[in-house]
Order: structure tokens, then C-alpha cells, then sequence
């Protein structure tokens, strides 16, 4: 009990470090990722700034990048690259409900993906339990969304993912992946 007060003691402060956080989140057109490329940062685990020219728009934030292979390299797979919960603090997300904008300055690369944090202490927090908040983003534990709505309770593959509003979806084919992201609306609420 004393720890648990200890935790949302430390996750009120910094929800209120970080009240300054990007009001934009969730809204079209955000700059994702303070402009830095995704695929450098997760292939090649360097950190260089994306160009404006070289940019797209995916699940409503615009995503830079070095150069058109790695735009290419991103296209074919989003869902690999972008960083969990859009790149909100799952901390935060997971702990007190909160959307709070994580920083490329304060992240970690796990199991192949990226995490973002508004500070150092909550990214502390992730490294002392990872499997807490690896998986908040999931949507519907990783089931199919549109088998749910078909009636069929079915789990999704991680090869066949999409993100939509900052959550991954996972299918059990490409072809209900690809059925799904024809029109989203129709199997999320």
C-alpha cells in the first residue's frame, strides 16, 4: 500500500511537470516525434531529424524522414515504427489514465519497439516493469476487431497490425487487416 502511494504520489508530480505537454495530441496533423525519423531511430539506432520534404501522414500525425527509402521502409510497415500509444506515455496512460506526450529525449527501445516518456522518472518506472506497460496500446487484448463484430472471437498476429488512434490492432489474415483499414469506424467504438 505504502508503494502503491509512493507510485501515484510520483505520477500526480509528473502529470503536473508535464501540463505543459503538447495540447495537440490526438488532433490531425501533429508532428510526430519532434521531427526525428523513426526508421533510423528503430534500424539503425541513430537519431537524426527527418525533412520536411520527406514527410507522411499516418493515424493523424505527420511522420519525417532522412530520405525516401526510409519513408518507403515506413510505408510498408507503420505499425513497426511508430512509437507505442502514438507516442503518449504509456506510464501515464496506464497508471493514472492520463495522455500525456512522451519526448524523444526521454525514451526506450523494447522488443522492437519505441516508448516515449515526458521525464526521466517515468521512464524509470517503465524499466522497473516493463510487462505493465508494453502491452497498454493493444486494443481489445489482441483480438480481431472485425471477427469480434462477426461474432468469432479470434487473435490477431503481430505481423498484421494496424494503428488506429493511437492503438494497434491486430488481425489473424493481411486480407481482415486490410478489410479493417478500409473503414475503422465500422469495428471501433
Amino acid at each position: 500500500m505504502k508503494t502503491q502511494t509512493k507510485i501515484s504520489t510520483l505520477l500526480l508530480a509528473v502529470i503536473s511537470c508535464c501540463a505543459f505537454a503538447d495540447a495537440k495530441i490526438g488532433s490531425a496533423q501533429t508532428k510526430a516525434m519532434s521531427g526525428f525519423c523513426p526508421v533510423t531511430i528503430l534500424d539503425s539506432k541513430e537519431w537524426k531529424k527527418g525533412e520536411a520534404s520527406v514527410a507522411t501522414t499516418y493515424d493523424n500525425r505527420i511522420y519525417y524522414f532522412v530520405n525516401e527509402d526510409a519513408k518507403t521502409t515506413f510505408l510498408a510497415q507503420p505499425a513497426k515504427y511508430v512509437p507505442a500509444f502514438g507516442g503518449d506515455c504509456s506510464v501515464c496512460i496506464v497508471n493514472v489514465n492520463k495522455r500525456i506526450a512522451g519526448s524523444v529525449f526521454h525514451s526506450i527501445r523494447h522488443k522492437g519497439r519505441l516508448f516515449l516518456f515526458p521525464q526521466d522518472d517515468t521512464k524509470k518506472m517503465f524499466k522497473e516493469n516493463p510487462a505493465k506497460y508494453e502491452n497498454g496500446d493493444l486494443a481489445l487484448g489482441g483480438k480481431c476487431a472485425v471477427c469480434k463484430k462477426g461474432g468469432k472471437d479470434e487473435m490477431g498476429k503481430p505481423e498484421f497490425t494496424v494503428i488506429h488512434q493511437n492503438m494497434r490492432y491486430q488481425f489473424p489474415t493481411k486480407e481482415i487487416m486490410a478489410e479493417f483499414a478500409r473503414n475503422p469506424s465500422i469495428y471501433v467504438k
